[in-house]
Formats: C-alpha cells, structure tokens, sequence
C-alpha cells in the first residue's frame, strides 16, 4: 500500500518541505513541494505544522493535506508502463508547461493575431485585419493554394501585388496590406511560428 511522508531535510529557516512516496520495496521517491516553514514551528512526528491555531499554519497544514490527497489520486490512476521515479514526482508537483501551438497557415493565423490584440487596437484596425483575412481567402481560391506563414516571400509579395491590381485594388492600399500581411508574420514569429528569411 502506498504511503505518502512530509519531511524536512534542513534546519535552516525556512526549510523547504519535501514529500516521499513510497510503496512496497520498488518504490521510493521524493521531491521538493512548493511549501517550506521555519523547522522549529515543523513537527516531526506529525509531519505538520505545530500550532494549527494559527492561520498560517493551518492553511499551510490545509494546502499540505491537499497535496498528499492528490498525489495519492495521481498515483493510484497509473498504468503498468507508468515510470514512478523522481521526475514523475517532480512533474505531479509542478507540471511540465505545454507550449501552446500556433497556426502555420496565414489566414488561420489573422485570427490569432486579433485574439492577441483586441484589448490594444481600435475596432477599425480589427475590421481592416479581417478584410485583409478574406482577401488572403479570395487570393488563395484564384491561385488554389494554401498560404503558410512560412511562405510569405518575395515572390509572394510579387504575385500578390498583380492580383491585387488585377482586381482593382489602388497601390496605396495593396501596400497598406502587404504591411499588414507583414505585421501578422512578424508577431507568428515571435510566438515561434516559422517565417521565411525573405519576410523583413
């Protein structure tokens, strides 16, 4: 049967506190928490803190019991090719960050970068993003392909401006898009979306 210990490994104030998982012979690990405490208000034989009247320690003592009762649940859901080690504690206690995955595709990516600025933009600006969205929609219906931010190159730039004109666009306005179609690439980048050296 599992059995899970809260543990102080140093004297020095405050001293992290540590948890330890064990279950029979094969397992024993132990990490660091969150938590620490001054060792003198720790107790040893409870492994809590000594004077729940206090409302410190009593909501440290309530963060600790919750964190005990989860990583109880976490263990008794593992599967048989679970690896119980150090860094499976690790990762229960503080999670691995999943970088979140941004659209490659040009049109698809419009949308994020509204998302990104609404809050900091007038609502032209947005109107102006999503006309410039159905644009990019109507270029790659005419030339039946999809655009990755990838792509955006000169030649792109090149083939975009003769569609444009083509389609009775003025020059100042083909140009205020291109900057645009730039300015969505350029913030894809910096959420490390890759971008053709050709974009600057």
């Amino acid at each position: 049967m599992a059995r899970i210990k809260l543990l102080l490994k140093s004297k020095n104030n405050p001293a992290s506190i540590y948890i330890r998982l064990s279950d029979g012979r094969n397992i024993d690990v132990m990490a660091k928490t969150n938590y620490s405490i001054n060792p003198s208000d720790w107790s040893t034989i409870k492994e809590e803190p000594k004077d729940l009247k206090n409302i410190y320690n009593a909501n440290l003592n309530s963060d600790l019991t919750t964190v005990k009762s989860e990583l109880l649940k976490h263990y008794n859901k593992k599967t048989s090719d679970t690896v119980i080690n150090t860094q499976w504690l690790k990762d229960f206690i503080n999670p691995p960050q999943v970088a979140e995955k941004h659209p490659d595709k040009l049109v698809d990516y419009i949308d994020t970068f509204i998302e990104f600025k609404k809050a900091d933009v007038k609502s032209s600006t947005i109107t102006k993003c999503n006309g410039i969205k159905h644009l990019l929609e109507r270029y790659q219906k005419h030339t039946k392909s999809v655009l990755y931010i990838r792509d955006i190159d000169a030649k792109f730039k090149m083939d975009f401006e003769k569609y444009c004109i083509n389609e009775g666009y003025a020059p100042n306005t083909t140009a205020r898009n291109i900057r645009f179609i730039k300015t969505f690439c350029r913030h894809a980048k910096s959420n490390g979306v890759e971008t053709h050296y050709q974009l600057d």
